[in-house]
């Protein structure tokens, strides 16, 4: 038995505009020869030589996400 079966019409979750990481306030580019790395500055890694998060372009932000000017 589901919470939502009492309900008349169908409840859908609100969505929230979704947020990429490359457009945070705290994603950093670092270039390596020829590429260019994102990291993340508020998280850390111990992974990475430069001990912060590695990230992804395109991924979705985290809870920390700010919006960059």
């Amino acid at each position: 038995m589901n919470i939502f079966d009492n309900y008349l019409f169908e409840v859908k979750p609100i969505k929230k505009p979704e947020t990429k990481c490359k457009q945070c306030e705290y994603s950093e580019r670092h270039q390596c020869n020829s590429k260019i790395i994102l990291y993340c500055g508020l998280r850390k890694s111990g992974r990475t030589s430069t001990g912060l998060f590695l990230i992804k372009a395109n991924q979705i932000s985290c809870e920390h996400f700010k919006k960059s000017i």
